[in-house]
């Protein structure tokens, strides 16, 4: 028989932890007592390790995008896992990261709003150039200044697109329509 402060194993390789109660986690039989206790908290030890680089990533507000979801995944993992070790703490420690990742996310919405603001009015800006262009009058517009004008507005709103924050297509439409 083999403990540790987290978990036991029986006569028959049967491995139980301790987490609140005590709990069959399950079996290694054909080893040593001590190698089916060890077997057991490496699982506990690759729970640990997700948990600390989940906190880790947003500690550094490392992307947001998934965050939530790897945090609802490991909440899901710990509810009774097979594992030996001090799940309360991964439990704990995965329950504080809710809050972070909350303001995290929306933090990142607001910045990706004001982005997007900022690409719009850039986008109005080329829109209201190349309107002032077309309703030059006729009789007194330089064809070849103007056309090398609006060429440069048409690199200019193609670069905003690659390499500007995502617009939504109904709110860049109708500016687009301005500028063609």
């Amino acid at each position: 028989m083999s403990t540790n402060k987290f978990g036991r194993v029986d006569a028959e390789n049967n491995v139980f932890v301790i987490d609140g109660s005590e709990r069959k986690v399950g079996q290694y039989p054909g080893v040593t007592p001590d190698e089916a206790l060890a077997y057991f908290v490496r699982k506990y030890e690759d729970i640990a390790a997700q948990v600390r680089i989940l906190e880790q990533r947003v500690a550094n507000k490392v992307d947001s995008h998934g965050m939530k979801k790897m945090a609802a995944k490991l909440a899901e993992d710990l509810k009774e896992p097979a594992v030996v070790g001090d799940i309360a703490d991964l439990r704990r420690r995965v329950g504080n990261l809710d809050e972070k990742i909350t303001a995290l996310v929306s933090e990142k919405h607001e910045a990706t709003k004001e982005a997007t603001a900022e690409a719009l009015a850039a986008r109005l800006k080329i829109a209201v150039r190349a309107e002032e262009i077309a309703n030059q009058d006729a009789a007194k517009t330089q064809w070849k200044t103007s056309g090398a004008e609006m060429t440069k507005l048409f690199e200019q709103w193609q670069e905003l697109q690659k390499s500007g924050p995502k617009v939504a297509k109904s709110e860049a439409d109708s500016i687009w329509k301005r500028f063609s």
